[in-house]
């Protein structure tokens, strides 16, 4: 892919296919961008290499994600499947997470974008509305510094879309509100998995289930001491399978 690095925001390099980049010194900065229009073919991610960051010390990130597609961050639309995924993956230097502004997602543009990320503290903000199957899957796995969760304020899900997103978050110990009105098949699968730390279920208001919905969502939360009402009448195929299995407390 064209991506471009710096250290003064002015004088621009191509980067390398496993070329190193050192910062001396506590506070130094190195500037990415480039030129992605159709995103990053991530076809080969399983089984083939990936496009991914390595890191090594205590690394800072910030600014838009999207300004490695269209060189300025300004698009709000990620434009091909997978197109994140792993970027950060096993990234343990990383303490902060760049901004994610896009409004409108595709299949697994973000799965296990910051899986491994055992020093990320706080999570990007989340403002999607418009999602896309498994988008978020397995984002955070082993993230086991985060202690707050983002917002996700989609209405209207879609398959897998939060599918193991939180799991082995062992720090967080308050769940994000879920203001779905409607569900999809698998949804929330195992998305609190192990997040050993939680205390308090989310409000799961939603009377129509769907196939898998639930299944396993707080599996492993062995602080979690007060389940949420389920208020729906009607049941699926495994919509609560496992859900609360292994919450000893």
């Amino acid at each position: 892919p064209d991506v471009q690095y710096s250290f003064d925001g002015k004088t621009w390099s191509p980067l390398l296919s496993n070329e190193n980049i050192t910062l001396e010194n506590v506070g130094d900065k190195v500037y990415f961008k480039g030129y992605n229009p159709n995103g990053f073919d991530q076809t080969m991610s399983y089984g083939g290499p990936r496009l991914q960051f390595v890191m090594n010390g205590s690394i800072s990130a910030s600014g838009s994600i999207m300004s490695l597609i269209d060189g300025i961050g300004e698009t709000t639309v990620i434009p091909c499947d997978n197109c994140f995924e792993y970027l950060f993956g096993g990234c343990d230097a990383l303490t902060q997470a760049p901004e994610l502004p896009a409004t409108e997602l595709t299949t697994e543009c973000y799965s296990l974008m910051f899986s491994g990320c055992s020093s990320l503290a706080k999570a990007p903000e989340l403002p999607a509305t418009k999602l896309a199957e498994y988008c978020y899957g397995s984002m955070f796995l082993g993230c086991h510094s985060l202690t707050k969760a983002p917002e996700l304020p989609a209405i209207e899900l879609t398959y897998g879309c939060y599918s193991r997103m939180f799991v082995e978050c062992s720090s967080l110990a308050k769940a994000p509100e879920l203001p779905a009105t409607e569900l999809a098949e698998y949804c929330y699968v195992l998305m609190f998995t192990n997040c050993i730390s939680l205390i308090n279920a989310p409000e799961l208001h939603v009377t129509e289930l769907t196939t898998g919905c639930y299944n396993g969502m707080f599996e492993g939360c062995s602080s979690l001491v007060k389940a949420p009402e389920l208020p729906a009448t009607k049941l699926t195929t495994g919509c609560y399978k496992r859900m609360f299995e292994g919450c000893s407390s």
